[in-house]
């Protein structure tokens, strides 16, 4: 089955192979949003512009779904990231349970994170320990 975004436009790869998210910063008060936005979110201004948001952050809090939707497989960690240049996201973490704490070093990947139920390979965001 093919493999389709689960979030088309949230991010890339590079020519070098480096993923990258894609979000927005506004033109006006300078918030940074990621997706990207028509409007900020702060100031209302529609002056957003599109921006690169760096491949590395912390994590600031995390759980774990020991329960899953369809599609995934459980257990898996979500967590709070607070990208090192760039605001705070929602994302998977590519590891063990055991293997994640607060505070910890992350990088950005891209790859399978689910399938739909017509079998495609989802492809999203997540990001793994440094």
């Amino acid at each position: 089955m093919p493999d389709k975004p689960v979030l088309e436009g949230a991010f890339a790869v590079s020519p070098d192979g480096k993923p990258y998210l894609i979000g927005s910063r506004c033109g006006k008060c300078g918030l940074v949003a990621f997706p990207r936005r028509a409007v900020c979110p702060s100031c209302l201004a529609q002056e957003m512009q599109e921006t690169h948001l760096g491949p590395r952050g912390k994590i600031e809090t995390f759980t774990i779904a020991r329960a899953a939707p369809p599609g995934f497989q459980a257990p898996y960690v979500v967590a709070q990231v607070q990208l090192d240049k760039g605001p705070r996201i929602f994302s998977q973490i590519s590891a063990k349970p055991e293997d994640v704490s607060l505070g910890q070093e992350v990088e950005l990947e891209v790859g399978p994170i689910a399938h739909d139920d017509q079998g495609n390979t989802l492809i999203g965001y997540k990001f793994r320990p440094i």
